[in-house]
């Protein structure tokens, strides 16, 4: 949408903004302006339109801002990633990363304001209204090859857990293999897609979503779990740009660490921050099956025992709480 970030720049500062003066700042017409406007509000922006006044936000927005992220980072995590990009929208931030992963060095990292297309895990659609979450991917690379990398999915959804707190979310936990909850709810989750060949190297784009301020309407109407955001989990205002200067500081600390030493650092933590240890869980891949959690092994496989008290292990699947009183199958 030509003039779009510049648009959305302006009436970020939630006051009213006249069409003339608009129209001046971009360049263009008050019919032009409108078509813009009404851009905005199809991506989620609820945008206030006063005869006389013109055109605001409902609610300032912080918008994110490359500077303010690398100003937040220690230098020593600054000195070890590559280019950090903020885009207006994109389709994903991981396929944006994938399509140059070729040329790209460790460490890059893409930002943005919106998605066109987020992924989710297994599928899914990752819901991505504008300038209201948390889009971010970051590109390692590791000397070991795939079959070398189990368990990155726990530490990554260990390092987002540990950014959330940084950033004033607190009692958060983290559900097999990286869901991010609070009060069991879903506030985060993590996309990793890995290319490499046995015995080599490996290429591991990790995609982040983080809920920060979700519109609650949008929310209730397309997210089909329990879920929350990190402003209603701290009770006060959340930055976008601080949470994701954490998110690159606590994920490059830890895919370093996890890169020398494999997952074995990181048990205690899981065991420390684990939603489903000890809880009748169901864990649904193949086939359907019923248990009690039992934490994590050291390949990062799901350790689940059942009714006789034999423990199984699982690499994938997708796993919930059972309720109570649900019958089994």
């Amino acid at each position: 949408m030509p003039h779009g970030p510049e648009l959305l720049r302006i009436l970020s500062d939630g006051r009213f903004h006249s069409g003339e003066a608009l129209g001046k700042a971009l360049g263009v017409g008050r019919a032009a302006v409108w078509k813009r406007i009404r851009a905005l509000r199809a991506a989620g922006l609820d945008l206030d339109s006063v005869p006389g006044r013109g055109y605001r936000l409902a609610e300032p927005l912080e918008l994110l801002d490359p500077e303010i992220v690398a100003a937040a980072l220690d230098a020593s995590v600054r000195a070890g990633l590559g280019p950090l990009e903020v885009h207006h929208e994109v389709d994903s931030t991981n396929s944006e990363l994938l399509r140059r992963a070729a040329v790209l060095p460790s460490g890059a990292v893409c930002l943005a304001e919106s998605q066109r297309a987020g992924r989710g895990r297994r599928g899914r659609v990752w819901h991505s209204p504008c300038a209201r979450n948390l889009y971010l991917s970051l590109l390692w690379r590791f000397s070991r090859g795939p079959e070398a990398l189990g368990g990155l999915a726990l530490v990554v959804g260990l390092a987002v857990r540990a950014a959330l707190e940084d950033a004033g979310v607190p009692g958060v936990a983290v559900k097999w293999p990286n869901d991010v909850l609070h009060q069991g709810a879903k506030l985060a989750g993590a996309l990793i897609e890995l290319s490499g060949e046995a015995g080599g190297a490996s290429c591991v784009i990790i995609g982040v979503g983080i809920n920060v301020s979700m519109p609650q309407a949008l929310g209730s109407a397309a997210i089909t779990q329990a879920w929350t955001d990190a402003e209603r989990a701290a009770g006060a205002p959340v930055s976008r740009n601080r949470l994701a200067a954490a998110v690159l500081g606590r994920l490059s600390a830890a895919l370093a660490l996890f890169g020398e030493q494999g997952l074995e650092p990181f048990l205690d933590e899981w065991r420390a921050h684990d939603a489903l240890a000890g809880r009748p869980v169901v864990v649904q891949g193949m086939e359907i099956v019923h248990g009690i959690a039992r934490g994590v092994d050291v390949d990062g496989a799901l350790l689940m025992e059942d009714e006789a008290g034999v423990v199984s292990r699982w690499l994938s699947g997708d796993v919930s709480v059972r309720a109570e009183g649900e019958a089994k199958p």
